[in-house]
């Protein structure tokens, strides 16, 4: 998480704390065990007009940051 949140903040990019999982359940990332909720470490790159340019399931920060700061690139030309 750390190293998520370094990135997001050298590079400008907004990110969301969602406390009571609201937007985790919208986006379909929201693990309902009945008795506790989790969200599922998915992550969304959102455009600046709300559309979802890419979706990665199942992240791992060290597997994923790469994927995500090349896409970002991507999206930003």
């Amino acid at each position: 998480m750390i190293k998520w949140l370094l990135i997001a903040l050298v590079a400008g990019i907004a990110l969301l704390a969602d406390r009571n999982g609201v937007v985790a359940a919208r986006y379909g990332a929201l693990l309902n065990l009945g008795v506790v909720k989790f969200a599922k470490r998915n992550t969304f790159l959102v455009d600046p007009q709300g559309r979802v340019e890419k979706v990665y399931l199942g992240v791992n920060p060290s597997r994923n940051t790469r994927a995500v700061i090349e896409d970002l690139k991507k999206l930003a030309a």
